[in-house]
């Protein structure tokens, strides 16, 4: 193409960049710049800029990449079967599934874990978690092979607005194709960046692809590296003088041209001389130092590193240049931003595929679902052993300190620390664990269940008449038993009261401890006798036998004080309170 073709050319690419000198955005350079930021990418060119451009693939893979780099840890709350659940899962491949999915929603707008679950219906039809025999496969696909096929038209559907059911389409080595219906549930969505409703619908309903946004960064980026190149190739220039050039352009002698020049090229690469005739000039001339490329380049990369919301240690595999410069501080942001969009992105989805695994039937649960499933992802940021020490040992005199002042159980600590066989400076509670000890211990002490205030006054009595050296801690702690306690639950109640004291009873102690244990005996018949007398009262309310008024402001008239009743017991009843009485009466 001669000059005036050039500038036509230029002229026509007016939405792009060209430089007719360097050959940046012309034919004479592999790399054109042009580009409309209003359209869409096509799956080609997403394919094309993934595969041939490193940065652009950097920018797809790492977020995933990172976020399982130290794999994930999966618990059931059964220590003994985690092992084989974590064989289970390795089997499947399930963090690489989950990875490459999670990649082509970046690079696609969207990608999903196909979930190849035989509960005995086809897979248009939702999956019945209860009937899973076994899971056959799970299958990675992206945006271009699984379109939306049937949408959620009912508004008072938790998916209104929804896809229901995916196509899955594609095309096999062979030429063949692969058509069929993909109902919701059997599908685990990585979705792309967040879009407007115009753009999904021309999306085919899924996310945006993080290469639209970066395309016109990325090409910038690529021809500012380009025309470095460049540069270098024109910072020196060589000139050389030949004697009736223009005659032997006139005369058409351009081989004769081509054949001197590189004659000179080739004596000069070998001989590192120039062969001249008579006439002949060569002259080389340097145009000047590079100043300020050096910075543009690193401005550019700056600016993706920016767009792409990467570090460019992250992106580069490198610390940035500068004082004291090593990137720690924004390698640290993006893993802030990755532990992120793992609890956002990752976790909800892990969490599906390994419960689908888990409830297969040939499973290592055996299709039994744990009441619970933890996952939990290592730290990011691995700090060096040293950093690691200081650490623990802070994360131990803190753990001391919240053990002695209660805030914190020995338990809790240790659950928290080990309890995933690996070291974690996270701190779990279970709230409910708590409460259930608690109730356990009042529960053994016999204290919470009774009703009988009088009871839990009288076992405090005790314990104070013990504290106060009144009586010794052996008949103390007779008394209390006589209260329903089991001896433990005695010990555990009487604390350190009296131990120092009375080691051996004295003479009229057992006395006073006889004496003691009838009077809690006759207070118990009589509260159980009072208790089984209103008993059979309300329940002969109840059987119609008698109203309420007719006895709630009487005293008991066939049960005395103290006197022990069993249970199965009749009371006596004046016959005016047990027959109904006549209407009007």
């Amino acid at each position: 193409m001669d000059f005036v073709g050039l500038v036509e050319r230029a002229l026509e690419r007016i939405d792009g960049w060209a430089n007719l000198v360097t050959g940046v955005g012309t034919d004479r350079r592999s790399k054109r710049l042009a580009f409309d930021p209003d359209a869409i990418l096509s799956e080609e060119l997403l394919e094309q800029l993934y595969v041939g451009d490193a940065y652009a693939g950097r920018v797809c893979r790492v977020v995933p990449e990172e976020a399982l780099r130290q794999g994930a840890t999966v618990t059931t709350g059964d220590t003994s079967a985690d092992a084989e659940v974590k064989e289970h899962l390795d089997e499947f491949g399930v963090n690489d599934k989950i990875t490459l999915a999670w990649t082509w929603s970046r690079v696609f707008g969207g990608g999903a874990v196909l979930l190849g679950a035989d509960d005995g219906r086809p897979p248009w039809e939702p999956l019945d978690e209860t009937a899973i025999r076994e899971v056959r496969f799970l299958d990675v696909v992206d945006a271009r092979e699984l379109r939306p096929d049937r949408y959620e038209t009912d508004p008072r559907q938790r998916l209104f607005g929804e896809p229901v059911t995916y196509r899955l389409q594609r095309t096999g080595g062979g030429g063949a194709s692969e058509s069929a219906l993909w109902h919701r549930s059997r599908v685990v969505l990585f979705d792309g960046a967040p879009t407007t409703r115009r753009r999904r619908q021309l999306l085919h309903g899924w996310g945006e692809s993080e290469l639209q946004r970066l395309y016109t960064i990325l090409a910038h980026f690529n021809g500012g590296w380009e025309a470095s190149g460049t540069l270098l190739q024109v910072a020196s220039e060589s000139v050389f003088k030949l004697k009736g050039l223009m005659s032997m352009m006139a005369a058409d002698k351009k081989d004769v041209l081509k054949r001197r020049l590189e004659m000179m090229d080739l004596a000069r690469g070998v001989t590192r001389s120039v062969l001249l005739d008579e006439g002949e000039e060569y002259t080389r001339t340097e145009v000047g130092a590079l100043t300020g490329v050096a910075d543009l380049l690193t401005k550019n990369l700056l600016l993706l590193s920016g767009a792409a919301e990467i570090p460019v240690t992250v992106l580069m595999g490198q610390s940035p240049a500068g004082l004291s410069a090593t990137g720690e501080s924004d390698v640290r942001w993006f893993y802030d931003r990755t532990k992120s969009a793992q609890e956002r992105v990752l976790l909800r989805r892990h969490r599906r595929v390994v419960r689908v695994l888990l409830a297969a039937k040939n499973g290592p649960t055996g299709g039994r679902l744990p009441a619970k499933i933890t996952i939990t992802y290592p730290p990011l940021w691995q700090p060096t052993p040293l950093e690691a020490a200081e650490l623990r040992s802070k994360q131990a005199t803190t753990d001391a300190a919240y053990i002695t002042a209660q805030v914190v159980t020995a338990d809790e600590v240790a659950l928290s620390r080990f309890g995933t066989g690996v070291w974690s400076a996270e701190t779990t509670i279970d709230l409910g664990a708590r409460e259930a000890a608690r109730q356990a211990d009042r529960d053994a002490s016999g204290l919470t269940n009774t009703a009988d205030t009088e009871t839990t006054d009288k076992a405090a009595e005790i314990v104070a008449k013990v504290a106060a050296r009144e009586i010794p801690r052996d008949a103390g702690l007779g008394l209390l038993t006589t209260l329903g306690l089991t001896p433990e639950a005695a010990e555990a109640s009487m604390g350190e009261a009296g131990r120092s004291f009375f080691t051996t009873p004295e003479p009229g102690h057992a006395q006073q401890l006889a004496d003691a244990q009838g009077e809690v005996a006759k207070l118990t018949r009589s509260v159980q006798g009072h208790k089984a007398y209103t008993a059979r009262l309300i329940q002969r309310a109840r059987d119609g036998g008698l109203e309420l008024g007719a006895f709630t402001a009487r005293e008991p008239t066939e049960v005395d004080e103290g006197e022990a009743l069993e249970p199965g017991d009749v009371v006596a009843v004046p016959a005016d309170d047990t027959e109904p009485k006549p209407s009007g009466a």
